[in-house]
């Protein structure tokens, strides 16, 4: 009677994780790709555009910002989308 029972708390040990693990999954898998997307080398457009500005506007601030992500490939200047976005983050400014 008791390896009888020991047996169904198993079975109910499983079957209650798997239900769990059937309803996280899917909530995880969608969190993992939200948050690790891979990073894109930016042009100066495509860097202009994450920022919500022209390409003016980039060159003539930005790019002067102390601390502003950004380097050299030969003589195109690349940007990283992550590294723009914590920048972003970082250099907030709330009144």
């Amino acid at each position: 009677m008791m390896a009888s029972m020991q047996m169904d708390d198993q079975k109910f040990i499983e079957a209650v994780a798997n239900a769990v693990a059937d309803r996280v999954m899917p909530e995880l898998e969608t969190m993992v790709k939200k948050y690790h997307e891979p990073d894109q080398g930016l042009d100066q457009a495509g860097a202009a555009k994450v920022l919500g500005c022209g390409k003016d506007m980039l060159n003539d601030y930005y790019i002067n910002q102390p601390g502003f992500p950004h380097f050299m490939k030969g003589s195109r200047m690349v940007f990283s989308r992550k590294a723009i976005e914590k920048w972003m983050d970082e250099n907030q400014i709330y009144a």
